[in-house]
């Protein structure tokens, strides 16, 4: 919670975004990912491992060339930052039971 507290003010606007699928289509629940945009305009997005016991990477096409800072929260981490990744394509590896929030840097 309290990574939503910290980068999603109550006015944010959040943006639809491609999220994986099983092969058969279906969603996955233990693997989420939500985007949006701050009212002063920072993007931001956020990515989830509800798995108990596996890491999960995701491969995002962030469209852009910009610079993204993550933020791990999880078990035994609190705001943890990461290194800054450029995009377009960013590989990241979440650990069990963790969400990451990655902010675009001016």
């Amino acid at each position: 919670m309290a990574g939503f507290v910290r980068y999603m003010p109550w006015d944010s606007v959040r943006h639809h975004v491609e999220e994986p699928v099983h092969d058969d289509g279906s969603a996955y629940t233990d693997h989420r990912i939500m985007a949006w945009k701050t009212p002063q305009g920072k993007e931001i997005f956020a990515v989830t491992n509800r798995s108990a016991s596996q890491p999960w990477t995701y491969r995002i096409d962030t469209q852009t060339t910009a610079t993204f800072e993550g933020h791990r929260y999880g078990p035994t981490t609190h705001s943890q930052t990461l290194s800054k990744l450029t995009g377009p394509t960013l590989s990241l590896t979440v650990p069990p039971l963790s969400i990451e929030f990655w902010v675009r840097t001016p």
